[in-house]
């Protein structure tokens, strides 16, 4: 197997005489965050579209989610009426940090005011 100068097309698998390119992948890696960045979403749902991927998830407790392979690009999260272009990211990455204003966000999540960090801001 050889890497190309830039290290970004490999070649593998000769199979009948033909060579398959096979293009590194990353992760989608994300966390979703209040309006401020205080805080995050625990396990609110959106959906992911791109590639080859089309997904509803949930975020985890610590309002991330991850997953992989995916090809490297753009992809579209959906988290309520709100609209997001997000990039794939290398493995180990940390988290792509999106902040989700509350107005657009589903009516199943209710808010309870601003938080002491917010008031005193």
């Amino acid at each position: 197997m050889s890497t190309s100068a830039e290290g970004v097309v490999q070649w593998a698998h000769v199979w009948r005489g033909k060579a398959k390119r096979v293009y590194p992948t990353g992760e989608i890696h994300f966390v979703l965050l209040t309006e401020m960045g205080l805080d995050v979403w625990p396990n609110l749902e959106f959906t992911l579209r791109g590639p080859e991927i089309s997904l509803s998830e949930k975020t985890d407790e610590n309002g991330e989610f991850r997953y992989a392979p995916v090809e490297f690009g753009e992809y579209e999260l959906k988290v309520g009426e709100a609209v997001f272009r997000i990039p794939a990211v290398a493995e180990d990455s940390p988290p792509y940090r999106i902040h989700v204003p509350y107005d657009l966000l589903p009516d199943q999540i209710e808010w309870k005011g601003p938080t002491e960090e917010e008031l005193n801001d």
